[in-house]
């Protein structure tokens, strides 16, 4: 995100080795101070939480191979292990809890999910061998995504979302499932031997997934901008705003009665919607920009006259 992730895998890697030797991973049943055993539980959930965030964002293998050996507790059996953060608005006096406890848990069962299917990625095997065991393990990592999409607890649920950590937190939900149904989509069923692939099912859940995503950029922009930082934000951005760019590119081509590039893009069929779409994505890269030394060369990049459908 700074330009700076040789020196950042460094310290994740020492980070790690720290909690190795200190056993944050292990069972910490042997500790009997409950807060210190709390701490070593939450420390080590949360960089297994972060490192696995950080092997997507940069497609590499996980650090950790296995979870950390305590369970997570059930958020309504036990929400004083989570805590809470209050908000108090000025609008009010009353406080707001965020329900923190809910969030982390399913930020961490996500993790889960991505963590395993990342290291079987990891292995070593021919094309062909990628493309026919590859689909089976994506078409297996999006049920098993969607199967935790259906069990989010009621605080999570899309109609009741509202504080920035739950939107990114579905945001990452559809970030994922985009790039395993385009992984899918360019599979197709030209490899040997085809791999029979539903396409219209394919393009539908493409499609809905985008729409989806889009969907709770904007709400997240109307509801809290995009002014302050946030890590994850960038590669969001990133996606709608090529996202939108891809469709310029359709309709464009369209209108100039060449082969459609893709009908399965954001903006509908009218290119004012897919404009307006990119406007915002610019808008967010702009303002992570600040910050972010990624996020300001992908807006050059976005920006860059020579790019078809800008204009």
């Amino acid at each position: 995100m700074f330009g700076m992730d040789t020196l950042a895998s460094a310290y994740l890697v020492q980070a790690i080795d720290i909690a190795h030797e200190l056993g944050l991973f292990e069972p910490t049943t042997y500790q009997k101070h409950k807060k210190l055993r709390h701490s070593y539980d939450l420390t080590a959930w949360s960089l297994f939480h972060w490192q696995c965030t950080l092997s997507l964002q940069f497609q590499t293998a996980p650090l950790l191979r296995t979870p950390p050996h305590s369970p997570l507790p059930d958020p309504d059996l036990n929400p004083d292990w989570y805590s809470e953060i209050w908000l108090k608005y000025p609008s009010t006096s009353v406080l707001v809890p965020m329900q923190y406890r809910y969030t982390f848990k399913a930020r961490v069962e996500f993790s889960l999910i991505l963590n395993a299917a990342m290291l079987q990625a990891s292995t070593n095997e021919s094309d062909n061998q990628v493309v026919q065991s590859g689909t089976g393990r994506i078409i297996e990592t999006i049920e098993k995504l969607e199967a935790w999409y259906r069990t989010l607890p009621d605080p999570l649920l899309p109609s009741n979302i509202v504080f920035p950590s739950q939107l990114k937190l579905h945001l990452h939900y559809c970030y994922v499932l985009i790039q395993l149904y385009e992984i899918l989509a360019s599979y197709g069923n030209n490899s040997s031997p085809p791999l029979l692939l539903d396409q219209d099912k394919l393009q539908k859940s493409l499609s809905h997934y985008r729409a989806y995503f889009e969907t709770i950029l904007r709400i997240h922009y109307l509801r809290h901008s995009f002014e302050y930082g946030n890590m994850m934000l960038p590669q969001f951005l990133t996606m709608l705003a090529f996202l939108a760019l891809n469709k310029l590119d359709s309709l464009r081509a369209r209108d100039s009665s060449e082969p459609n590039i893709s009908s399965m893009d954001v903006g509908d069929t009218e290119p004012r919607a897919a404009k307006a779409t990119l406007l915002i994505a610019q808008k967010g890269l702009s303002d992570q920009g600040r910050g972010y030394y990624v996020a300001k060369n992908v807006l050059q990049d976005v920006l860059n006259p020579g790019r078809a459908g800008s204009g």
